[in-house]
Formats: structure tokens, C-alpha cells, sequence
């Protein structure tokens, strides 16, 4: 398409410069239909990427909750008072602290995730520190938290990436 529009270009750049005035315009408009018809090509694949960014960080906020729930219920069930088990929980709360820091998650694109991602994130360094302390009840709480957070991203991209996927059909 890309050769058939700069054809199109030098031929309407050889009807102007003889003259052919009639010639030109209908050269234009074709010059300018092929234009459009490019760059909605575009818009839609990037509105392809998007959705699909979207889902991808809504299966990723799904599977760091899948991953905190499990988290939590040792929690629930383990002797805190051995260091060595305080210990590891904490480590894997670290963990799943650093996915959080380093999750890019799209959040420009859906309005409540970038608040959402924070309070998660802030729950589960509190939750490693809780642990840390060996400190059940509260980590627990701020597993609840990061749980919740996460669910409530998830729902916020997939709702975004569903929204996309309705404004495309209008577009057309």
C-alpha cells in the first residue's frame, strides 16, 4: 500500500505541475482515502495491543492474588514463634513484594489501577514486616489487603480492556 500512495503522490505532483487540475483532486482524494484507511489500520492494531496488555496484567494481578491467598493461609497455620518459619514466610512476602515493585502494570489505561497497584505493593512490604516481627495478626491484615487490591486491579484492567474491545465496533 505504502508504494501504491507514494506512486499515487508523484503522479499528482506531475498533474499539477501541467495543469490537470481535475485530474489532481481526484488523485488527492485518493491520496488522502488511502492515508485515513492506513492509519485506522494502525489505531486498531494498537487498540489490539492494548486490550491485549490489559488482559495480560489482569492475569498477572490474578495469579500474585492466587499467590498472596496461598501466602496468607500458611500464615494462618504457621509457628510463628520458630524463627526459621517467621523467616521464610517473610522471604516469600518479599517476593511477592518485589513482583509488585517491578509489575508494569498499564496502569495510565485504567483509571483506579495505579491506586490499586500502591496499596498493594505498601500491603505487602507491611505484611513482609509483620512477618518479620512475627507479628500473625497483623500480617494477616495486610495480606487481606493485598489481596483485595489485587482483585480489585484485576477487575479494573479487565474492565478497561472490555471497554476497548466496545469503543472499537463505534469507531468503524
Amino acid at each position: 500500500k505504502d508504494h501504491r500512495v507514494s506512486g499515487v503522490l508523484v503522479q499528482l505532483e506531475a498533474e499539477l505541475s501541467d495543469g490537470q487540475l481535475t485530474t489532481a483532486v481526484t488523485l488527492q482524494d485518493a491520496v488522502i482515502t488511502a492515508l485515513r484507511a492506513a492509519l485506522k489500520a494502525m489505531e486498531d492494531e494498537r487498540g489490539v495491543q492494548d486490550e491485549d496488555h490489559l488482559l495480560e496484567a489482569a492475569r498477572f494481578a490474578r495469579k500474585m492474588q492466587a499467590e498472596q491467598e496461598k501466602l496468607r493461609d500458611e500464615t494462618r497455620n504457621a509457628d510463628l514463634s520458630q524463627p526459621d518459619s517467621a523467616d521464610a514466610l517473610s522471604q516469600r512476602q518479599r517476593e511477592i513484594h518485589q513482583r509488585l515493585s517491578d509489575f508494569d502494570a498499564p496502569v495510565a489505561d485504567a483509571a483506579q489501577a495505579e491506586p490499586l497497584l500502591d496499596r498493594a505493593q505498601a500491603a505487602a512490604r507491611e505484611a513482609e514486616a509483620d512477618l518479620f516481627e512475627a507479628d500473625r495478626q497483623s500480617a494477616l491484615r495486610q495480606q487481606d489487603d493485598v489481596i483485595e487490591s489485587l482483585s480489585q486491579l484485576a477487575d479494573a484492567l479487565e474492565q478497561s480492556a472490555a471497554e476497548g474491545q466496545d469503543a472499537q465496533p463505534s469507531e468503524q
